[in-house]
C-alpha cells in the first residue's frame, strides 16, 4: 500500500497478521507497523518500483504472522494496557 499520506497503517498489520507481506513508503506512518523494514518492506518513492519487483519475486518472510502477533497481537496489547493501568501512567496523563 504505497501511500504518501497514510497514518499508522492498520491495513499493514492486518495483512501481515494473515501472513501476507507488506510494502509501504518511508514518508508517512507506514514505517511504524513495518518496523522500519523488520516486518515489511519500506521503500522510498525512488526505490518503489525496485522494491515492488523484488517483493513479487521473493518468498514471503518465514513466520511473518507469528512475528506480527508477538509484537502487535491481542496478548501484547492487553499486557501493555494492564501495565499502564497498574503503574498509574494513564492517570498521570489526564
Amino acid at each position: 500500500m504505497p501511500s504518501t499520506g497514510e497514518g499508522f497503517g492498520i491495513v499493514f498489520l492486518e495483512a501481515m497478521a494473515a501472513g501476507t507481506p507488506a510494502l509501504g513508503l518511508d514518508c508517512d506512518g507506514s514505517a511504524d507497523p513495518l518496523q522500519d523494514g523488520n516486518l515489511g518492506i519500506v521503500a522510498t518513492e525512488q526505490t518503489l518500483c525496485e522494491a515492488l519487483s523484488s517483493a513479487l519475486n521473493s518468498s514471503p518472510p518465514k513466520k511473518l504472522a507469528e512475528r506480527v502477533q508477538a509484537i502487535y497481537g491481542r496478548e501484547r496489547f492487553q499486557n501493555h494496557v494492564q501495565r499502564l493501568l497498574t503503574s498509574g501512567s494513564l492517570q498521570a496523563n489526564q
